[in-house]
């Protein structure tokens, strides 16, 4: 293992070295989001190193979707499709909506519509339709994914029962503590009167594999459990963010993915004079956030999905919802610490299989791209007189 330089700048400058080095190697500074999603990943590169996401929405608009599509499955993918890059990854997800048996289902949903192009949502996987559940066919090409679960199930851990903040750092503290060690050392104490003693310190972590990234997602903050002094929903949430969140950050160099959902006054349409929705009431912003506003202040960056069918708006900065409908969200960048906020990116996004795909810019969508991503979902474009607004 290598020793860091003593002095800030010169550990600075050798970060940058060391980066530029990286990608003149071919190699990359973050696992990359897939080329399909091009102008999103101008603004978020993908899964970061020491670097703090919270993913926000209204009830019901897929945060979590979102979350295991971009920070799961993206992920997994790339490092598994590209071995002779030599990234070692692995995901500590702390479900707080749903149990581990119901995630890793709804995994299923959609690796047999990447392997298999089987479009089947988790009810009729689960046979709880009436007329459409799982039959023996799918159930066997299921089962022909078992390796590929299997290998990602030594990657992914999913806890689903610890639910108190103090429990959630102490399991994700003592699993990256094996995966390398600290570097130490001498620091002075004063013990009064003019009486000092100098004590070896923790300095910084090192990885064993240099190419170790350790994810934390929690799904959702809202859903903490409070503890002994901790006693509000929001005292929790603060100090899950601000204290175990940024210490799992900066000194274990972690990546942490967070879902939080927007207040319920989010939910509120509100219309101009004209009758005309107003549109960015609606949209996720910072200040909207649930339960807790401040968590906002302590992430690197804040993702904002919006889905405005479900507020019977037709067209949203120039795409067609008409045709759309469900399919289409809005990927908002709130925050973004060391790029530019404010920026939107319109995506495809299939409930059913947990699939997004990025869209043409909105003065760029075709019919042709229309057609194209409604028969993705099985549908295609309606008559004129099919087409209804409710």
């Amino acid at each position: 293992m290598s020793e860091q330089p003593t002095r800030i700048f010169d550990r600075a400058v050798a970060q940058l070295r060391h980066n530029m080095q990286v990608r003149e190697s071919g190699s990359y500074n973050c696992i990359p989001f897939p080329n399909s999603l091009a102008r999103f990943r101008n603004y978020i590169p993908g899964l970061q190193r020491k670097n703090y996401v919270i993913i926000t929405a209204n009830s019901g608009v897929a945060k979590s979707k979102f979350a295991k599509f971009f920070y799961v499955l993206c992920p997994h993918e790339f490092v598994q499709n590209n071995p002779e890059l030599d990234i070692k990854l692995d995901t500590m997800y702390f479900c707080l909506e749903e149990n581990r048996e119901n995630f890793v289902q709804s995994l299923i949903c959609n690796r047999l519509y990447v392997k298999y192009g089987i479009r089947m949502d988790i009810k009729q996987l689960k046979s709880i339709h009436f007329e459409r559940y799982l039959d023996a066919e799918t159930l066997e090409k299921v089962n022909e994914m078992k390796d590929y679960f299997y290998e990602l199930e030594d990657h992914l851990i999913i806890i689903d029962d610890v639910r108190n903040p103090t429990g959630i750092y102490k399991t994700a503290e003592a699993f990256i503590e094996k995966q390398g060690r600290w570097h130490t050392k001498m620091k002075e104490f004063d013990r009064g009167e003019g009486v000092t003693e100098m004590k070896e310190v923790n300095d910084w972590f090192e990885y064993t594999h240099p190419n170790h990234y350790v994810q934390i997602a929690v799904d959702h903050l809202s859903l903490l459990n409070k503890e002994k002094g901790l006693d509000s929903q929001w005292e929790a949430m603060s100090y899950m963010s601000s204290h175990y969140n940024i210490r799992l950050r900066d000194k274990y160099l972690a990546c942490i993915t967070d879902i939080q959902q927007q207040e319920a006054g989010k939910e509120k349409q509100q219309w101009t004079v004209k009758g005309q929705s107003i549109e960015e009431k609606l949209e996720p912003t910072l200040d909207g956030l649930g339960d807790n506003k401040t968590t906002q202040r302590d992430a690197d960056e804040v993702i904002g999905i919006f889905s405005p069918v479900r507020y019977k708006i037709w067209n949203h900065r120039g795409y067609n919802i008409a045709l759309l409908r469900d399919n289409y969200r809005s990927a908002i960048i709130l925050k973004c610490r060391d790029g530019s906020p404010d920026l939107r990116t319109g995506l495809w996004f299939d409930g059913a299989t947990n699939v997004f795909a990025e869209l043409p810019k909105a003065d760029q969508m075709e019919d042709v791209d229309y057609d194209r991503f409604l028969r993705m979902t099985g549908r295609s474009r309606p008559n004129a007189r099919e087409i209804t607004f409710s």
